[in-house]
């Protein structure tokens, strides 16, 4: 009940467990909507006395809510079947010896082909389930109710949810031509097969202009599946005064990065909603750089530096001045905070939220012409 492309541990979480990733990615992480599709369509089974019995039958004999959460490693480079057994085996110690009622669990893709082992726990809280799923570095546990699967994000908070006693329902939509005409108005004629599968939406105005004519170029995108069945973001840049259609070997690659990064605002953005939260709590920063940094790469525009911090911009560039926590750059040659470069960025109102605006910024001056470090 893994994701293909997870990260490390939580720094905050329990520190006997073994995992050898590094802490901070996973907290940061905005988790793709193809992933999350994808934990969705799992089946979970669970044995309980003996019997193996599906998700829907299991809840009737188990107190509700019940969690499943797995320790197998869920990085792009998997951990061998031996390893994941020693996790499996290191959090099921962890359950007993917090006195947690647990049953093996099984998720499998919609077809019945195993994907990896958990454990259904009774008796937990959904903070410390999910923080448990989070100490394992994984991007979602499940929680099984009398009426619903329901998948919860482990760092920041988002809810994917179907009919407990229902199949799995494929993700519908319209294809990209049916997309760009409700969303600009305009008619295309892409020339990839991959335009007339379901499933595209309007990803927004890129803000960059048309490599070819330097119009209003916009954003689409569809999440899919290859024919091994892996799943994938897949983009398509429209300019709305050519009415073309360009897929992403045909734009610059700061473009695409532009892209890449925007989807993840777009769903921080929108697990922020969720959660309710209304607050900012961050903020992302521009630092001018002065040119001891080195070549400004072709640029005449100076060197900047971009970060994000749960402080305000000012602090944080005196602590960076005074050597706190500091970036090598901004403590040798920072000169100024930039705000002309980031004042117009929305409310960050969670740290995932933040550091994926911090990506996108650094992405678009960069696309934009600024020779920049830092952001990421």
């Amino acid at each position: 009940m893994s994701a293909t492309d997870g990260r490390g541990p939580d720094p905050m979480a329990d520190s006997d467990v073994p995992i050898g990733k590094t802490a901070a990615s996973m907290s940061n992480r905005v988790v793709p909507e193809f992933t999350r599709q994808r934990y969705l369509q799992t089946v979970v089974t669970i044995e309980v006395d003996g019997t193996w019995l599906d998700a829907a039958d299991a809840v009737g004999q188990l107190p509700t809510p019940v969690y499943v959460i797995t320790a197998h490693d869920p990085g792009p480079v998997r951990l061998s079947k031996a390893d994941n057994q020693a996790r499996h085996e290191q959090l099921r110690q962890q359950l007993v010896n917090e006195g947690f009622e647990h049953h093996h669990a099984v998720g499998s893709t919609p077809a019945g082909v195993p994907v990896d082992e958990g454990w259904a726990v009774t008796g937990i809280g959904p903070k410390r389930a999910r923080r448990l799923g989070r100490a394992w570095g994984q991007d979602a546990i499940f929680e099984l109710t009398d009426t619903e699967q329901r998948v919860v994000g482990c760092a920041s908070r988002w809810v994917r949810s179907r009919p407990l006693a229902s199949p799995p329902v494929p993700v519908g939509g319209v294809d990209l031509v049916e997309a760009v005409s409700d969303a600009l108005g305009i008619d295309v004629e892409p020339e990839f097969l991959r335009a007339f599968e379901p499933g595209w939406g309007h990803d927004g105005d890129l803000r960059l202009p048309c490599p070819q004519c330097g119009g209003a170029l916009h954003l689409f995108g569809a999440d899919l599946e290859s024919k091994a069945k892996v799943p994938y973001r897949s983009m398509a840049f429209v300019c709305v005064d050519e009415a073309a259609v360009s897929l992403p070997n045909r734009v610059p690659a700061d473009y695409r990065a532009v892209a890449k990064s925007g989807r993840h605002v777009t769903l921080a953005k929108a697990d922020a909603d969720e959660a309710g939260l209304t607050e900012r709590t961050n903020w992302a920063y521009v630092i001018e750089l002065n040119d001891e940094v080195g070549d400004r790469e072709g640029s005449e525009r100076p060197w900047v530096y971009v970060g994000e911090t749960g402080l305000t911009p000012e602090v944080r560039f005196e602590q960076h001045r005074a050597g706190h926590k500091a970036s090598r750059w901004v403590k040798r040659y920072g000169v100024r905070l930039r705000p002309d470069l980031y004042a117009d960025q929305p409310p960050l109102r969670s740290k995932a939220e933040s550091v994926a605006y911090e990506a996108w910024l650094f992405a678009y001056l960069k696309a934009t012409g600024w020779p920049v470090k830092g952001g990421i």
